[in-house]
């Protein structure tokens, strides 16, 4: 039997089931090591992103370099996945709120979930 000693509450996590995300829904979003990333980041703002600026900040960890060191084509291939693919994956399990016409990213409704859920991730894996 594995005995659990961190300090992380998982009756915290597992008692908000009025929250409470599809499994699959979970996998498709922390599969991927941006939409970790992502959540993160949002989790530590209080208020709205752009999501070029958010994209700069990916290229930065990814890389492991400044984004001003970055071609523009990796910030800006970055910029299309996170409006096509990772936002929207995001959004549909309310861990984001973002606007594609104003470019806007914020943490959505559920972002503490999220951050609950990858702090759970963390210690067991």
């Amino acid at each position: 039997m594995i005995e659990w000693e961190t300090e992380f509450d998982r009756g915290a996590l597992l008692a908000d089931e009025e929250r409470d995300v599809p499994v699959d829904l979970l996998f498709e979003v922390f599969g991927s090591p941006r939409r970790r990333r992502i959540c993160s980041r949002l989790d530590d703002e209080s208020t709205t992103v752009l999501i070029d600026d958010l994209a700069r900040h990916i290229v930065e960890q990814e890389t492991g370099t400044l984004a001003d060191d970055a071609s523009p084509d990796a910030v800006e291939q970055v910029e299309i996945l996170l409006y096509h693919v990772d936002l929207p994956k995001m959004a549909e399990a309310n861990f984001v709120a973002y606007d594609p016409e104003s470019g806007l990213v914020a943490p959505g409704d559920d972002i503490e979930l999220a951050a609950n859920y990858l702090e759970f991730l963390e210690y067991t894996f």
